[in-house]
């Protein structure tokens, strides 16, 4: 198994998705406007607690995501799966409506906030389609607070943190009586001293997972870290019978702790956790592969990816999977006529269905699992389509017991256009292969078409909107063209990163330029601009120090740029012009008197330029041990800053990194928090 840095990566393997984000919700229904129950922080997906349950209900299943008060929950799956309640998600039959609350300013509710001048921010969804009003109420220990929407959503609100203490917030739906109000508990505390979060990767003798520590610098070097060493080794191996093997991609994650992943292509995998955690492991099985026997096609022979949830004992396998809730459908364009090779996809948090592809005559079907669903559908290159896509928020609902679904997305009519563009180089004649070329639509397209779903008895909302966001990406030919046969009309941005080692390409820029395609269609060249350098220096010298420009686009793939500082304290950098970057600063290890971190954000500008002096963050230097009832050695420890510090902003690269000695001590330089 492959221990990933990030609680909410997905598994863009099978469907190129991106995870949701990992964030904990609050749910109820009228019958329980304020109950609390099952808690879960699914792989990259939200958490949610439902109505008529209670907190961290492990096995039983008595809380969940559809479970209202009086709601049931089977257990006729095996412990942990979740479908059987093993964290209430899948659990109970339930209200038709239920309201959740989700943080977007914290991982979940249960986590303490610090008081500070940072709003804090709070998302509303309903679990049934509708065209909802929305009524907050938000009381603090020094009155109530008005809540400011954000972005003009009347769903997601902010409120300050002026006083520590209980902050209760309270939505409803005037409009919709049946579901409720649902209350959410924030607990606001008084700022604490910087707590730096230490990752520990024990050696591999030891048969012990990574594991997470908070720590300040007071209690690094008062008590120093020891591991957990209560673990239990579990047997990753997905099934889709009692005989056959299901080779799957696998992940799991927990709350506070590094995401595992991994793929049983290979046979079961064998993975040491630790034994009092709660874990979610997402299994999505391979596409085409399912009772033993290769699917001719991706509707074929599938299985819905599936959650578990539990402890280390109750999520060893065989993890027995059926097939799941089978949905049926079509594509179409407005008047009516198929599109072929659309593929569909609906995702509850990070667990995706599978692939629906469609065929000559539009239909598609694929397997899913029960939920409140997003649905994404992909658009055929060169059709001249958007790509749609339904949030949960106004998505598919599908029950526990669902006999099957059918969907139909119809397109809007959308003009289209074609687009040819030729590259050259910084030299304005030679044109360039092999050069990245991607285009966006300046905008999403907020009504691209409807989406129409029907239950197997035939019941069904209204059709739902379809938004849409146009990109596509292409490599130039040997010509240094590219082509989009049909792009929906509408002024696009297009980014183009140079080949690499092309001599002619030498210096070139990344270069992003604007172009409107119209239903007439259009021809058009990109000149590569050229790389510019820009020249910093540090006020405390500190030579040696190695200043990376990290790229933060992620229109295209864009390398880092280097240098070391001089015994002058200079350093120069070759950018490519209106690219945003991150400027991190690495001193050297000999004599080390300041720390790792961010030194700014910079926009490369159009020309030459020398920046304004730098300072490095100031260290201190921390000694502390390792300990697991005895010293460990050769442990790898890595030191990240918390989300939201003032003393490193960039929290995704480590800001120090050792491997302990054979008496378990280590050495870091931290940053100085005071």
């Amino acid at each position: 198994m492959k221990q990933a840095g990030s609680a909410c990566l997905a598994l863009g393997m099978l469907l190129m998705l991106a995870a949701g984000g990992c964030s904990g919700g609050i749910g109820a229904n009228s019958s329980n406007p304020g109950g609390q129950g099952g808690l879960s922080g699914g792989a990259g997906g939200p958490a949610t607690m439902g109505g008529g349950g209670s907190y961290d209900a492990g096995a039983t299943g008595t809380g969940g995501f559809a479970a209202g008060s009086g709601g049931s929950s089977s257990s006729s799956d095996a412990a942990g799966s979740p479908d059987a309640g093993s964290d209430g998600r899948d659990a109970g039959a339930g209200a038709s409506c239920m309201l959740i609350l989700t943080p977007l300013s914290a991982a979940w509710f249960l986590d303490p906030v610090e008081r500070g001048p940072t709003p804090f921010r709070v998302h509303a969804q309903a679990t049934s389609p509708g065209d909802y009003q929305w009524n907050w109420t938000i009381s603090s220990p020094g009155g109530a607070l008005q809540p400011m929407k954000v972005a003009g959503d009347p769903a997601t609100v902010e409120f300050p943190l002026p006083v520590s203490g209980t902050y209760t917030i309270v939505v409803s739906t005037p409009n919709r009586q049946d579901c409720g109000s649902t209350t959410a508990v924030l607990t606001v505390i008084e700022p604490r001293p910087t707590a730096f979060l230490f990752r520990v990767f024990p050696p591999p003798a030891m048969a012990l997972p990574a594991q997470e520590f908070r720590l300040t610098s007071e209690q690094l070097k008062s008590a120093g870290i020891t591991l957990n060493t209560q673990v239990r080794s579990i047997r990753i191996f997905p099934s889709d019978s009692p005989s056959h093997p299901l080779p799957s991609y696998v992940q799991l994650s927990s709350q506070g702790s590094l995401t595992i992943e991994g793929n049983t292509q290979g046979g079961p995998v064998d993975v040491a956790l630790l034994s009092e955690r709660q874990y979610d492991l997402l299994v999505i099985p391979i596409p085409g592969i399912a009772n033993g026997q290769v699917a001719p096609q991706p509707g074929g022979g599938a299985v819905a990816p599936k959650l578990f949830s539990g402890l280390p004992a109750q999520l060893s396998g065989p993890q027995m999977l059926d097939p799941g809730i089978s949905v049926t459908g079509a594509a179409l364009r407005s008047d009516g006529t198929p599109v072929a090779d659309a593929r569909v996809v609906l995702r509850a948090g990070a667990r995706p269905s599978t692939v629906g592809v469609s065929d000559a005559d539009g239909t598609f079907s694929l397997f899913t699992r029960d939920g409140a669903m997003a649905v994404d559908v992909s658009a055929p290159p060169g059709s001249g389509l958007p790509d749609a896509h339904v949030d949960a928020t106004a998505g598919v609902l599908v029950a526990p017991a669902a006999a099957g679904l059918t969907m139909t997305m119809r397109w809007a009519q959308q003009p289209a256009g074609s687009l040819a563009l030729t590259v050259h180089a910084p030299d304005g004649t030679t044109a360039l292969a092999n050069a990245a070329v991607v285009v966006e639509l300046d905008g999403p397209i907020a009504s691209a078409g409807t989406l129409t779903v029907r239950a197997a008895d035939g019941g069904g909302g209204p059709p739902l909107d379809a938004s849409a966001h146009v990109r596509a990406a292409v490599t130039s030919d040997a010509t240094g063209t590219v082509a989009f046969p049909a792009l929906p009309v509408g002024q696009y941005r297009v980014t183009v990163a140079p080949p690499a080692g092309a001599t002619a390409a030498a210096g070139a820029a990344i270069t992003t330029t604007t172009v409107d395609v119209t239903a007439a269609g259009v021809t058009t060249s990109v000149q590569l601009g050229r790389k510019v350098t820009v020249t910093g220096a540090l006020q405390d010298g500190s030579a040696g120090t190695r200043i990376v420009a990290i790229d933060t686009g992620l229109d295209v793939v864009a390398p880092s740029a280097a240098a070391d500082v001089d015994s002058h304290g200079n350093f120069t950098l070759a950018l490519d012009p209106g690219r945003t970057y991150k400027l991190w600063a690495t001193p050297p290890a000999a004599g080390q008197r300041f720390a790792r971190g961010m030194l700014a954000t910079l926009t490369a500008p159009q020309a030459n330029q020398t920046l304004s002096a730098y300072r490095l963050p100031p260290g201190v230097a921390i000694t502390s041990n390792v300990f697991a009832g005895q010293a460990v050695g050769d442990a790898l420890v890595q030191v990240f800053c918390p989300d939201g510090s003032l003393a490193c902003p960039d929290t995704s690269l480590p800001i120090a990194e050792t491997v302990t000695s054979s008496d378990g001590k280590f050495s870091v330089v931290l940053p100085d928090s005071n």
